[in-house]
């Protein structure tokens, strides 16, 4: 059994070292801010507009993929061992114009006692007093977070610090019946640039113009289903790429299997497109975690 202090003292450590955001995140806190929006997901996600990319997910369920995805920490020791404490995720990836790179808010059971006392002693780090809540910031890691018992959130900046408690971005419409029941969910406001290159890389001779993707991972055996959902802005357009996407199917292309592309085929041209109004859905074959992570990777940074 481990003494309090003893814990008091490995916590401290922790945050003497160069902090990732998840470090961060999960191991600090500050005291109890009433004001925190709920990350309970309703009509909006309590993290800024404006990502490129919003990934939801079952901590838990979804751990191991989420340590091969391109978010800075997540390989780390201390990381691993302290995401056990998270059961809920929702992470914004910004793009470097908007001056941020990555906003998080989750729930789960936080050491929030020993955190605000490390902090306090940490010179490093600064706190802030915000309508929307107090917060804790770094200047040399840029990083800054806001933690109780129950909540976390934290956000990672380039420049200039940001608080890491928003005021909340839409969730699209449908979102949340379409994530019922996956491990990892992810939207896209503004799909088009990447799905086009990712079009163009497999040779595919036309470009998609949808208004929103949507993207969810199923757990089926020991393998994962991925169902993609593009939502354009008339039912005429959706049928039109439905169409060609079909046809597409009929001349899928040829990649070794240590082409990162061959992944694509397994997800565009594995079951036809389905056409429902205004949105053509998408069914992958089975893929492994590995397979899982680098289609994500393709989303996230493509």
């Amino acid at each position: 059994m481990v003494s309090e202090d003893r814990k008091s003292i490995t916590f401290f450590s922790l945050l003497t070292v160069h902090c990732s955001l998840f470090t961060v995140m999960l191991l600090l806190a500050c005291q109890t801010a009433p004001k925190f929006p709920d990350v309970s997901l309703t009509e909006t996600v309590p993290l800024e507009a404006g990502a490129s990319a919003y990934i939801i997910a079952d901590a838990k369920e979804a751990k191991q993929i989420l340590e091969l995805l391109p978010i800075e920490g997540l390989k780390n020791k201390q990381v691993k061992q302290m995401m056990e404490k998270t059961d809920f995720l929702v992470v914004a990836v910004y793009p470097p114009e908007s001056g941020k790179r990555l906003q998080i808010a989750a729930t789960g059971s936080y050491p929030s006692a020993q955190a605000g006392m490390a902090l306090s002693f940490n010179k490093d780090w600064k706190k802030q007093r915000a309508e929307s809540g107090a917060y804790w910031y770094s200047v040399k890691d840029k990083f800054s977070i806001a933690l109780d018992s129950k909540q976390a959130f934290a956000a990672s900046w380039l420049d200039t610090p940001a608080s890491p408690i928003a005021a909340g971005a839409e969730i699209p419409e449908g979102f949340n019946e379409f994530r019922h029941g996956t491990t990892i969910s992810l939207w896209l406001p503004d799909p088009g640039p990447k799905m086009n290159k990712l079009l163009d890389s497999m040779g595919i001779p036309f470009q998609i113009p949808a208004e929103r993707l949507l993207a969810g991972l199923f757990p089926v055996q020991d393998k994962y289903e991925m169902v993609i959902r593009m939502q354009f802005p008339a039912a005429a357009q959706a049928r039109g790429i439905a169409s060609l996407l079909s046809l597409a199917r009929n001349f899928p292309p040829s990649f070794s299997a240590d082409n990162p592309n061959s992944v694509l085929a397994a997800v565009f041209f594995a079951n036809p497109p389905v056409q429902d109004g205004q949105n053509i859905n998408i069914k992958s074959a089975p893929l492994s975690e590995n397979e899982v992570a680098l289609l994500f990777r393709m989303f996230l940074l493509y």
